[in-house]
């Protein structure tokens, strides 16, 4: 798979341009039997009118085209676009993103189904989390292709529900869901999706944004995952980027946690000693030196401790 592609076909037939608050990504590889199943579960989300659909061909030996330019002539949001050659997911995701309109970014997986509610469920949590740029909610699971989610939603039989979002679970397992929604605004801060990776780059990018901002896990089902076990995720490529990502960011995060430490550690000393004025001229000194924004918590609230002292 390569990253360096033309766009030899696109169709914005029947596209309404406005404002879409949402935009939901799809890439798409052999994956003509799912296409329609796919586009139907984000045109009945109840937040549906909010939603434009983007949806990159890899190009597929099969004829997802032929699917989508039919739900075209039905619907107004859809906007279609074919490579030249095939590519990775994530330079498919990228190329989606960059023609993308909406406030907010989601994927959706061709073969996985969504909650009815799950755009409007995510979009909310982004609207009234302001210092959050992620958020996820938890996964039904089936080892069945095209199984319906309603059945799945009376039972939980099996499932990921996530715990609370942390960096440190993060940088151990993905604990993102499949389905997650994020501003799009990051990409201008922090890049986008690396598109060298086969399998794992959407967690690359997730440890790369949670250096820099909250993620936040929704406690609620949002979607369905389908357990292929000829999927990417489940390759030997997959287990040979685990590592290497986790490697690389494992020791961005130990090294700015003693970075943190230490300087917490000094800010101590001078307060041992009584010298306040200097522990915050020390603080507002270093603070902002600080490239990443994890663990930096208890940091602030030393700062916030010593203001009170020394008013």
């Amino acid at each position: 798979m390569l990253t360096n592609y033309k766009i030899i076909y696109q169709s914005l037939n029947n596209y309404k341009k406005k404002i879409y608050k949402i935009s939901c990504i799809i890439s798409t590889y052999n994956s003509e039997e799912f296409m329609a199943e796919c586009l139907d579960d984000v045109e009945n989300q109840t937040v549906a009118d909010d939603v434009e659909i983007v949806i990159v061909d890899a190009n597929s030996p099969q004829k997802e085209k032929d699917i989508v330019l039919e739900y075209q002539e039905k619907y107004t949001n859809i906007k279609y676009f074919r490579t030249d050659t095939r590519i990775t997911v994530y330079a498919a995701w990228n190329l989606a993103i960059k023609n993308s309109v909406g406030q907010y970014i989601t994927t959706q997986n061709t073969n996985d189904r969504l909650c009815p509610d799950a755009h409007e469920v995510m979009a909310r949590a982004l609207d009234d989390n302001p210092d959050v740029m992620l958020v996820y909610g938890d996964t039904y699971l089936t080892d069945i292709p095209h199984q319906k989610i309603e059945k799945l939603r009376q039972t939980e039989y099996k499932c990921w529900k996530w715990p609370k979002y942390s960096y440190e679970d993060l940088l151990k397992a993905c604990m993102v869901g499949p389905h997650p929604m994020w501003r799009k605004d990051v990409h201008k801060k922090i890049g986008y999706f690396n598109s060298k990776y086969i399998a794992l780059g959407d967690q690359e990018f997730w440890l790369r944004m949670g250096l820099y901002y909250n993620l936040l896990h929704i406690s609620k089902f949002t979607g369905m995952a389908w357990e292929d076990p000829a999927s990417l995720s489940r390759s030997q490529k997959a287990q040979e980027e685990n590592i290497e990502i986790r490697k690389k960011y494992m020791h961005i995060y130990n090294k700015h946690i003693k970075s943190v430490h230490d300087f917490t550690s000094l800010i101590i000393t001078y307060l041992s000693d009584g010298n306040v004025n200097k522990a915050i001229e020390m603080y507002k000194k270093i603070r902002k030196k600080f490239k990443y924004n994890i663990k930096l918590e208890e940091l602030d609230n030393l700062f916030r401790q010593l203001n009170s002292k020394s008013s």
